[in-house]
């Protein structure tokens, strides 16, 4: 197993943990939310169809560590179109503005 796909699965395990005692008598910790793509989708108009359209098929560290211009993810998206993704006309636009909103280039 490449160690990409060992941090993927235990990233995964650590989402999928909503709470860990600190120790018998004392108050648990928050991890992570029971939410296990909370953290990777932020908060915005699109998070929902990305989550849809895209997590279905790709691990969210390809979208995320992408970091593409608003006319590179509508390439992107173009390309996943013809390959099937499952996207409503009046959502490409909506999805393509929050990929480039919140992955797009780091300044």
């Amino acid at each position: 197993m490449s160690a990409r796909h060992w941090s993927a699965l235990m990233l995964g395990g650590l989402l999928f943990c909503a709470e860990v005692p600190a120790s018998a008598d004392g108050p648990a910790v928050q991890l992570a939310s029971p939410d296990p793509v909370a953290g990777i989708w932020p908060e915005g108009e699109g998070r929902e169809i990305a989550r849809r359209a895209c997590h279905d098929c790709h691990d969210p560290i390809v979208i995320t560590a992408s970091r593409l211009t608003a006319a590179q993810w509508s390439a992107r998206v173009d390309a996943m179109l013809a390959k099937g993704a499952k996207v409503g006309d009046d959502e490409i636009d909506v999805l393509i503005d929050y990929l480039a909103a919140h992955f797009g280039p780091t300044p």
